[in-house]
Protein backbone atom coordinates (compact mmCIF):
# COMPACT_ATOMS: atom_id res chain seq x y z
CA UNK A 1 0.00 0.00 0.00
CA UNK A 2 1.72 3.36 -1.25
CA UNK A 3 1.98 6.05 1.62
CA UNK A 4 0.51 9.51 0.44
CA UNK A 5 2.22 12.16 -0.64
CA UNK A 6 2.19 16.06 0.09
CA UNK A 7 1.47 17.19 -3.12
CA UNK A 8 3.78 19.13 -5.24
CA UNK A 9 2.96 22.53 -4.51
CA UNK A 10 2.11 21.98 -0.96
CA UNK A 11 4.81 24.14 0.37
CA UNK A 12 3.77 27.16 -1.80
CA UNK A 13 0.72 26.89 -1.25
CA UNK A 14 1.45 26.59 2.60
CA UNK A 15 3.74 30.13 2.93
CA UNK A 16 1.25 31.50 0.73
CA UNK A 17 -1.69 31.22 3.43
CA UNK A 18 1.18 31.76 6.14
CA UNK A 19 1.05 35.51 4.34
CA UNK A 20 -2.60 35.82 4.03
CA UNK A 21 -3.08 35.18 8.02
CA UNK A 22 -0.22 36.64 9.10
CA UNK A 23 -1.50 39.96 7.29
CA UNK A 24 -4.72 39.82 9.20
CA UNK A 25 -5.53 42.49 12.70
CA UNK A 26 -3.93 40.50 15.57
CA UNK A 27 -3.43 37.03 14.48
CA UNK A 28 -0.52 35.42 16.08
CA UNK A 29 1.89 33.63 14.00
CA UNK A 30 0.80 30.40 15.73
CA UNK A 31 -2.73 30.74 14.93
CA UNK A 32 -1.50 32.03 11.34
CA UNK A 33 0.78 28.49 11.40
CA UNK A 34 -1.95 26.48 12.77
CA UNK A 35 -4.48 28.04 9.93
CA UNK A 36 -2.25 27.55 6.97
CA UNK A 37 -1.28 24.02 7.83
CA UNK A 38 -5.30 23.58 8.31
CA UNK A 39 -6.09 25.15 5.08
CA UNK A 40 -3.37 22.56 2.90
CA UNK A 41 -4.77 19.80 4.71
CA UNK A 42 -8.52 20.64 3.57
CA UNK A 43 -7.39 22.01 0.60
CA UNK A 44 -6.18 18.19 -0.74
CA UNK A 45 -2.60 19.93 -0.80
CA UNK A 46 -1.45 17.63 2.75
CA UNK A 47 -4.04 14.37 1.72
CA UNK A 48 -5.05 12.18 4.24
CA UNK A 49 -2.05 9.86 6.05
CA UNK A 50 0.41 12.28 4.26
CA UNK A 51 4.02 13.20 6.31
CA UNK A 52 3.79 17.06 6.84
CA UNK A 53 7.20 18.96 6.17
CA UNK A 54 9.24 18.30 9.66
CA UNK A 55 9.65 20.99 11.88
CA UNK A 56 12.62 22.38 10.50
CA UNK A 57 11.34 22.58 7.19
CA UNK A 58 8.05 24.42 8.17
CA UNK A 59 10.31 26.95 10.10
CA UNK A 60 11.98 27.94 6.87
CA UNK A 61 8.42 27.58 4.73
CA UNK A 62 6.26 29.86 6.69
CA UNK A 63 9.16 32.23 8.10
CA UNK A 64 8.46 31.28 11.72
CA UNK A 65 10.74 29.97 14.81
CA UNK A 66 10.64 26.01 16.00
CA UNK A 67 8.85 26.71 18.74
CA UNK A 68 5.78 28.67 16.95
CA UNK A 69 5.86 25.73 14.64
CA UNK A 70 5.53 23.51 17.26
CA UNK A 71 2.51 25.37 19.44
CA UNK A 72 1.01 25.57 15.99
CA UNK A 73 1.34 21.37 15.44
CA UNK A 74 0.50 20.81 19.33
CA UNK A 75 -2.82 22.67 18.48
CA UNK A 76 -3.83 20.27 15.31
CA UNK A 77 -2.91 17.39 17.46
CA UNK A 78 -5.42 18.10 20.30
CA UNK A 79 -8.03 19.11 17.53
CA UNK A 80 -7.08 15.18 16.19
CA UNK A 81 -6.51 16.82 12.41
CA UNK A 82 -3.24 15.51 12.78
CA UNK A 83 -1.14 12.55 14.26
CA UNK A 84 2.32 13.23 16.13
CA UNK A 85 5.04 10.47 16.63
CA UNK A 86 8.09 10.76 18.04
CA UNK A 87 10.49 9.11 15.44
CA UNK A 88 7.79 9.24 12.55
CA UNK A 89 7.27 13.12 12.41
CA UNK A 90 3.25 14.68 12.04
CA UNK A 91 1.06 13.07 9.84
CA UNK A 92 -2.62 14.53 8.69
CA UNK A 93 -4.86 11.83 10.79
CA UNK A 94 -7.51 9.75 9.07
CA UNK A 95 -11.06 10.54 9.47
CA UNK A 96 -11.05 6.78 11.58
CA UNK A 97 -8.33 8.16 13.81
CA UNK A 98 -10.48 11.06 15.18
CA UNK A 99 -11.68 10.53 18.22
CA UNK A 100 -13.98 12.75 20.86
CA UNK A 101 -10.96 15.80 20.73
CA UNK A 102 -13.44 18.09 19.40
CA UNK A 103 -16.36 17.24 21.17
CA UNK A 104 -17.29 14.65 23.60
CA UNK A 105 -18.92 12.45 21.14
CA UNK A 106 -18.30 11.40 17.01
CA UNK A 107 -20.37 12.17 14.28
CA UNK A 108 -20.17 9.73 11.22
CA UNK A 109 -21.23 9.96 7.90
CA UNK A 110 -24.62 7.92 7.04
CA UNK A 111 -23.20 6.84 4.01
CA UNK A 112 -19.62 5.11 4.51
CA UNK A 113 -19.72 5.35 9.00
CA UNK A 114 -16.19 7.38 8.52
CA UNK A 115 -15.90 9.72 11.22
CA UNK A 116 -16.21 13.27 9.92
CA UNK A 117 -13.34 15.59 9.80
CA UNK A 118 -13.46 19.19 10.64
CA UNK A 119 -12.65 21.24 7.19
CA UNK A 120 -13.26 24.95 7.40
CA UNK A 121 -14.66 27.30 10.88
CA UNK A 122 -15.97 30.48 11.07
CA UNK A 123 -15.89 31.76 14.24
CA UNK A 124 -17.82 34.44 16.36
CA UNK A 125 -17.51 35.69 19.71
CA UNK A 126 -19.22 37.82 21.49
CA UNK A 127 -20.01 39.05 25.32
CA UNK A 128 -23.84 38.22 26.48
CA UNK A 129 -26.30 38.72 29.50
CA UNK A 130 -29.43 37.16 28.05
CA UNK A 131 -31.40 34.56 29.59
CA UNK A 132 -31.88 31.17 27.82
CA UNK A 133 -31.37 27.32 28.47
CA UNK A 134 -27.92 27.79 30.13
CA UNK A 135 -29.25 30.06 32.81
CA UNK A 136 -30.45 27.27 35.11
CA UNK A 137 -26.81 25.71 34.90
CA UNK A 138 -25.08 28.43 35.58
CA UNK A 139 -27.11 29.89 38.66
CA UNK A 140 -23.83 32.36 39.95
CA UNK A 141 -22.94 33.95 36.81
CA UNK A 142 -24.69 36.71 34.71
CA UNK A 143 -22.35 38.11 31.73
CA UNK A 144 -21.28 35.30 29.40
CA UNK A 145 -18.75 34.82 26.60
CA UNK A 146 -20.20 33.37 24.08
CA UNK A 147 -18.75 31.71 21.05
CA UNK A 148 -20.35 30.55 18.24
CA UNK A 149 -19.30 28.62 15.52
CA UNK A 150 -19.97 26.85 11.75
CA UNK A 151 -18.19 24.31 10.81
CA UNK A 152 -18.01 22.47 7.57
CA UNK A 153 -16.97 19.16 7.82
CA UNK A 154 -15.92 16.03 5.13
CA UNK A 155 -18.88 15.75 2.59
CA UNK A 156 -19.58 19.76 2.88
CA UNK A 157 -21.97 18.97 6.16
CA UNK A 158 -22.56 21.86 7.86
CA UNK A 159 -22.93 21.90 11.93
CA UNK A 160 -23.67 24.80 14.29
CA UNK A 161 -22.51 25.53 17.69
CA UNK A 162 -22.75 27.53 20.31
CA UNK A 163 -20.37 27.71 23.29
CA UNK A 164 -20.50 29.76 26.80
CA UNK A 165 -18.57 29.91 29.41
CA UNK A 166 -18.57 32.80 32.37
CA UNK A 167 -16.44 35.70 31.84
CA UNK A 168 -15.28 35.78 35.23
CA UNK A 169 -13.28 32.51 34.38
CA UNK A 170 -12.25 33.23 31.07
CA UNK A 171 -11.19 37.09 31.53
CA UNK A 172 -9.53 38.19 27.85
CA UNK A 173 -11.59 35.79 25.52
CA UNK A 174 -13.70 38.89 24.84
CA UNK A 175 -10.59 40.42 22.98
CA UNK A 176 -9.68 37.54 20.91
CA UNK A 177 -9.59 37.64 17.17
CA UNK A 178 -12.16 34.95 16.12
CA UNK A 179 -8.70 33.60 14.00
CA UNK A 180 -7.66 32.45 17.17
CA UNK A 181 -10.00 30.68 17.82
CA UNK A 182 -10.27 28.70 14.46
CA UNK A 183 -9.53 24.57 14.10
CA UNK A 184 -8.55 24.99 17.75
CA UNK A 185 -10.28 22.58 20.56
CA UNK A 186 -11.44 25.14 22.64
CA UNK A 187 -11.53 22.49 26.04
CA UNK A 188 -7.44 22.33 25.44
CA UNK A 189 -7.50 26.35 24.72
CA UNK A 190 -9.29 27.22 27.98
CA UNK A 191 -7.44 24.44 29.93
CA UNK A 192 -3.81 25.96 28.60
CA UNK A 193 -4.59 29.60 29.15
CA UNK A 194 -6.82 29.86 32.10
CA UNK A 195 -6.06 26.18 34.05
CA UNK A 196 -9.61 25.42 33.63
CA UNK A 197 -9.58 21.47 33.37
CA UNK A 198 -13.02 20.25 32.09
CA UNK A 199 -13.45 16.19 33.98
CA UNK A 200 -16.94 15.37 33.19
CA UNK A 201 -20.22 16.77 30.60
CA UNK A 202 -23.74 15.74 30.71
CA UNK A 203 -25.60 14.87 27.48
CA UNK A 204 -28.59 15.44 26.02
CA UNK A 205 -29.94 14.73 22.24
CA UNK A 206 -33.11 15.14 20.31
CA UNK A 207 -34.42 15.51 17.13
CA UNK A 208 -35.88 19.68 16.60
CA UNK A 209 -36.49 21.53 13.49
CA UNK A 210 -34.17 24.38 12.72
CA UNK A 211 -35.84 27.83 13.39
CA UNK A 212 -35.39 31.36 11.88
CA UNK A 213 -32.99 32.47 14.38
CA UNK A 214 -30.45 29.66 14.31
CA UNK A 215 -30.93 29.65 10.14
CA UNK A 216 -29.78 33.31 10.80
CA UNK A 217 -27.23 32.88 13.39
CA UNK A 218 -25.31 29.60 12.45
CA UNK A 219 -26.10 30.14 8.85
CA UNK A 220 -27.94 27.03 8.30
CA UNK A 221 -30.46 25.14 6.11
CA UNK A 222 -33.92 26.44 7.23
CA UNK A 223 -36.27 24.17 8.67
CA UNK A 224 -34.27 21.70 8.34
CA UNK A 225 -34.36 18.07 10.87
CA UNK A 226 -31.48 18.50 13.01
CA UNK A 227 -30.06 16.38 15.82
CA UNK A 228 -29.49 19.21 18.38
CA UNK A 229 -27.24 18.20 21.56
CA UNK A 230 -27.08 19.73 24.08
CA UNK A 231 -24.13 19.42 26.90
CA UNK A 232 -23.04 20.52 30.74
CA UNK A 233 -19.46 20.31 31.16
CA UNK A 234 -17.90 20.45 35.10
CA UNK A 235 -14.29 21.44 36.02
CA UNK A 236 -12.26 18.96 37.87
CA UNK A 237 -13.99 20.74 41.05
CA UNK A 238 -17.33 19.46 40.10
CA UNK A 239 -18.17 23.44 39.19
CA UNK A 240 -20.22 24.54 35.88
CA UNK A 241 -17.58 24.42 33.26
CA UNK A 242 -19.39 25.27 29.97
CA UNK A 243 -22.53 25.10 28.41
CA UNK A 244 -22.51 23.69 24.77
CA UNK A 245 -25.29 23.25 21.91
CA UNK A 246 -24.58 21.84 18.63
CA UNK A 247 -26.95 21.39 15.62
CA UNK A 248 -26.18 18.35 12.99
CA UNK A 249 -28.32 17.80 9.93
CA UNK A 250 -29.76 14.18 10.68
CA UNK A 251 -29.77 14.12 6.69
CA UNK A 252 -26.02 13.88 6.69
CA UNK A 253 -25.08 12.39 9.98
CA UNK A 254 -25.00 9.61 12.58
CA UNK A 255 -23.73 10.58 16.37
CA UNK A 256 -21.99 8.24 18.54
CA UNK A 257 -21.02 8.89 21.85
Amino acid sequence: MSIPVQTADAEDFLASKMRHYSAAVNVTKRSAARLAIASAISNGFLPEGCLIPTEKRLTIILGISLGTVQAALQQLQQSGIIIRRRGDGSRVASTEALGSETWHFRLLSKDTGAALRVSSVDVDVEVTTRRGPWSKFFTEYSEFILIRRRLIMSKSVAIGAEMLLPEKLVPGMKDLPPDELKMVNIRSFIAEKHGLLVSKAEHQIETVFIDDLDTKRMKLAPGSLSFQITANAFFQDNTPGYWQRIIVPSSDCRVTF
